[in-house]
């Protein structure tokens, strides 16, 4: 009795499994190299204040990381809000208040108020609240500056 998997049928599913899985990678490694082309060709018109080097490509990457970074902290400070809740209803050690504070303060106030307010934590603490609405604010008026969001901010 012959064994299956050597058998001729056997070969023929393993040899179109994997055409099958080749073109698939063939496929994903050209969205790939499709998206990376595509990205390169994207021209962003970024405002005066953005165009710190004469390189448009890394202008766009600099524009890219701060973004990642501010979606990160954001995301950061609303686990660690949500965490320090979570510890708080099992009366288990606590996150430090001034790592918390640091969270928003580094770029993470809307994650915070994402965090005290839908939470429902921290909101007796005033510190807590008034650091992420004047974190808040500073980050908008920050970036209407440098990205010239607010028209009364393009004289800059």
């Amino acid at each position: 009795m012959q064994n299956f998997e050597n058998s001729p049928e056997a070969i023929v599913i393993k040899d179109a499994l994997r055409e099958f899985f080749m073109g698939i990678i063939e496929n994903i490694k050209g969205a790939f190299i499709g998206f990376a082309e595509w990205i390169m060709s994207v021209r962003i018109n970024l405002p005066p204040m953005l165009k710190f080097f004469g390189n448009g490509k890394f202008n766009a990457l600099i524009l890219i990381i701060v973004f990642g970074y501010i979606i990160f902290a954001n995301i950061k400070t609303y686990i660690l809000f949500k965490k320090d809740k979570q510890y708080a209803q099992e009366d288990e050690y606590r996150i430090p208040e001034w790592r918390l504070l640091a969270n928003i303060w580094l770029g993470g106030a809307i994650g915070a108020m994402f965090g005290i307010y839908k939470l429902r934590h921290k909101t007796r603490h005033k510190s807590f609240v008034a650091s992420a609405w004047i974190c808040s604010f500073l980050y908008l008026l920050l970036f209407s500056v440098i990205f010239g969001f607010l028209s009364f901010w393009t004289f800059l």
